[in-house]
C-alpha cells in the first residue's frame, strides 16, 4: 500500500504543523500563565492530534507506524468540554479551574483508559482495524485476538456519543454566553464587545463542525469523509493564528509622533463636544475597558464614530491616546477594588484580569503612572486608613 499526498492531505499536515505551534505557543510560553490560554493550547493540541491521524490514515502513511491507529480518538471526548471550559473562564476571568469543572474531563479520562484494551492488540489487528475504516474493499489479514478491545461496546458507538456529548456541550455553552449578553443588555449578535462576540464565534463555528461531521458521518462508509472534517478543522486552526496576529500590539496603532495628523480633518468643535459626550456615555454605561482586547477600532464602533475621528477627539479634546485613555479607567476601576476589604485577598494577577489587563507588569505599570505608586503599595495604605478609621 503505496503513500499518497493531495491537496487534502497537504492543506491537513500544514494544518498539524500550525496547532501544533500554537499549542505550544499559548502552553509553555509566557501566555501559557493565563488559565484560558492553557485551555485553548490543549483544545488546539486535540485537534491538531485528531487531523494528524486522519492525515496519516487517508495517506497511507499510518502503515508504516500502524500502532497509531486510533491514537487520537479519545480526544474526541475532549474537544467539547474544552471549549466549554475556555468560555466558563474567560467569562468568569478565573485563574484556576473549580473542583467541579474538572469532571467535564471524566469521559476522556475514562475513555483514554478503555482504549489500553484497543492499544494492547497486535499491529495486525490494527492494521485490520484501519483498513475496514479507509479501504473497506480490501482483505483483512488473519489475526488472533488475546483480549476484547471493547468489551461495553464503547467504540461501536463512538460516533454517536461524540455527537451526544458535542448537544449536550453546545447546549451549555450557547446558554453560558446567552447569558452573558443578556447580563450587558446585548443582543446575542451584537459585535460591541470583543471578548464575548469573539467567544460566540467561536461557538458558531463548533456548530458548523457538528453539522459537518453529521453531514460526513451520514454521507460516507466508515472514516471515508473523514478528511472533510479534517480541512474543515485546518481552517479553524489558520482563523485563530489570523486572529491572534490581528490581536498583536504590531498591527496597533503608532503613538510615535507624526505633526499635525488630523490637520486636514472635518471634524468641527461642536462634533467633537457630541463625540466626546457620547464616548463618556459609553465608558460609563457600558464598561468597554474591562475588555482585555478592547482597541481603538472596537470602541468607536460602540460610539458609532470612525477610528481617526475617535482618535482625534482624544488627543485634541483631552491630550491623551488611546491606550492613555482607556489606562486612567482602568486604574481608577482596580482602585474601587483594591479599597473594597471584600477584595482583601483578591490576588493581584485576578484585580489586573478584572479590569482589562492581561499582565500583571503591564498592570503595575500603568497603576504606577497614574498613581505613583504600585498596586500593593495602594491596597497597603487603604488597608492601614481602614483599620485605623475602625
Amino acid at each position: 500500500m503505496q503513500p499518497r499526498l493531495d491537496i487534502f492531505n497537504v492543506l491537513i499536515f500544514l494544518g498539524v504543523i500550525q496547532g501544533a505551534y500554537l499549542s505550544f505557543f499559548f502552553m509553555v510560553r509566557k501566555a501559557g500563565r493565563n488559565l484560558p490560554n492553557r485551555i485553548l493550547g490543549w483544545f488546539l493540541l486535540s485537534i491538531s492530534a485528531m487531523i494528524f491521524e486522519i492525515f496519516l490514515c487517508r495517506s497511507n502513511f499510518i502503515v508504516k507506524i500502524i500502532h497509531l491507529v486510533d491514537f487520537s480518538e479519545p480526544f474526541n471526548f475532549l474537544v467539547g468540554p474544552l471549549i466549554y471550559l475556555f468560555i466558563s473562564v474567560k467569562l468568569a476571568n478565573a485563574d484556576r479551574l473549580r473542583i467541579r469543572q474538572y469532571l467535564h474531563l471524566v469521559p476522556f479520562v475514562f475513555y483514554l483508559l478503555y482504549s489500553t484494551l484497543f492499544f494492547l492488540q497486535s499491529p495486525a489487528f490494527k492494521t485490520n482495524a484501519f483498513l475496514s475504516a479507509y479501504h473497506p474493499d480490501l482483505p483483512h489479514i488473519p489475526t488472533v485476538v488475546f483480549i476484547d478491545p471493547d468489551p461495553l461496546y464503547i467504540k461501536n458507538y463512538v460516533n454517536e456519543l461524540t455527537l451526544l456529548q458535542n448537544v449536550v456541550y453546545i447546549g451549555l455553552s450557547v446558554h453560558l454566553l446567552s447569558k452573558a449578553f443578556k447580563e450587558r443588555h446585548l443582543s446575542f449578535f451584537s459585535s460591541r464587545i470583543h471578548t464575548l462576540s469573539w467567544l460566540r464565534n467561536v461557538v458558531l463555528c463548533w456548530i458548523l463542525a457538528f453539522a459537518l461531521l453529521v453531514f460526513v458521518k451520514l454521507s460516507f462508509v466508515e472514516d471515508l469523509g473523514d478528511y472533510l472534517t479534517a480541512s474543515y478543522l485546518t481552517v479553524v486552526v489558520y482563523a485563530i493564528n489570523f486572529s491572534i496576529m490581528m490581536r498583536s500590539a504590531f498591527f496597533r496603532e503608532t503613538v510615535l509622533p507624526q505633526g499635525d495628523k488630523y490637520e486636514k480633518s472635518s471634524l468641527t468643535d461642536e462634533l467633537k463636544e457630541r463625540i466626546l459626550a457620547k464616548l463618556q456615555q459609553t465608558m460609563a454605561d457600558e464598561k468597554p475597558y474591562l475588555d482585555d482586547s478592547l482597541s481603538l477600532p472596537a470602541l468607536a464602533r460602540a460610539v458609532a464614530v470612525s477610528p481617526h475621528h475617535l482618535s482625534q477627539v482624544l488627543n485634541d479634546s483631552l491630550n491623551q491616546n488611546f491606550f492613555e485613555y482607556i489606562g486612567r479607567f482602568r486604574v481608577e476601576e482596580a482602585k474601587k477594588m483594591l479599597s473594597d476589604r471584600a477584595n482583601i485577598n483578591l490576588k493581584m494577577e485576578e484585580v489586573a484580569r478584572r479590569v482589562g489587563y492581561l499582565s500583571k507588569s503591564a498592570f503595575n505599570t500603568a497603576f504606577k503612572k497614574h498613581t505613583g505608586m504600585t498596586p500593593s503599595r495602594f491596597r497597603e495604605l487603604k488597608t492601614k486608613s481602614s483599620s485605623e478609621i475602625g
